[in-house]
């Protein structure tokens, strides 16, 4: 038996592994050449989140009506998904077409230093792509008056409207907490009611890659998070939600995203919403217990 031979039994075997452990059917690494290949080919990574989210069994011309890419580089992309397992074509009469093995793929990254590169390269494309997508408004149910216009704005852009809108806050406190008296020259006073809310925006387009990546000591962890969120968080959502249970600060998953704090901060809120959580306490409780 070769040198490369015994190295993927002994992979074969961890995976097998911690596929039990997490209660999958199977487990990727990324010290197999061919996952990493998928993984930082985003146009790969495209094709299977388009796979995964379709409700049936998506055909070949499906995914070229997408434009995603040419149909030679669909074509080639969807044969190599297949040949490693990560998609199937499900050959069912009158409702055949490629379908995604696992709604949510585990990938095992391991504690060498060129696998954590992997990791960090990996978190870095997905965050360039997913942050490059355009937005759309969600729709509301209330009725209010500034919701018909929603503003896309810089991370610049949204603090010196944050600030103008603290200013105009504490400029109202001032008059409340310092009322003129009441006299023959007092300017006549109308009531004014000011209504100020955040618009909330959509993606509109694909997440790039539904995939989790753990380390062994995440396993316990990783197991609770994958039933918890396979159908439940966007892959955005994911990747905040493991820097979480890793014990990342916002700060930190900030930094590591290139996002801005309040970014993090909203996406957060959202991952206890969708969770029924209200701390970050009670969240890593659910997610460790």
């Amino acid at each position: 038996m070769s040198e490369d031979d015994g190295v993927g039994r002994i992979r074969a075997e961890r995976n097998q592994r911690f596929a039990r452990q997490l209660d999958r059917s199977r487990v990727w690494s990324l010290d197999d050449p061919a996952v990493r290949e998928i993984l930082f080919d985003p146009l790969a990574l495209r094709l299977l989140d388009a796979i995964r989210r379709a409700p049936d069994p998506i055909k070949h011309a499906g995914l070229f009506d997408a434009e995603l890419g040419s149909p030679t580089e669909v074509t080639t992309r969807l044969q190599r998904l297949e040949s490693i397992g990560m998609i199937r074509f499900d050959r069912t009469e009158g409702r055949s077409g490629f379908t995604a093995v696992d709604k949510l793929i585990a990938v095992h990254c391991g504690e060498s230093g060129e696998e954590k590169a992997h990791f960090d390269r990996y978190r870095e494309m997905v965050s360039a792509f997913n942050e490059s997508l355009p937005v759309i408004p969600v729709d509301h149910e209330e009725e209010n008056l500034y919701t018909d216009r929603v503003h896309l704005l810089t991370d610049d852009e949204r603090n010196r409207v944050e600030k103008a809108i603290h200013r105009v806050l504490r400029e109202l406190c001032r008059l409340e907490e310092n009322p003129t008296v009441e006299g023959p020259d007092e300017p006549r006073r109308a009531p004014m009611r000011l209504s100020i809310r955040k618009s909330e925006v959509a993606v509109d387009g694909p997440l790039l890659a539904p995939v989790f990546l753990f380390r062994e000591s995440m396993v316990a962890s990783s197991r609770k998070i994958l039933d918890s969120v396979v159908d439940r968080l966007t892959p955005r959502q994911i990747e905040v939600a493991t820097l979480l249970v890793e014990g990342s600060t916002k700060a930190d998953i900030a930094e590591a995203l290139d996002v801005s704090e309040n970014t993090i901060k909203s996406t957060v809120r959202s991952i206890y919403k969708k969770l029924g959580v209200t701390s970050k306490a009670e969240f890593i409780r659910s997610m460790t217990e």
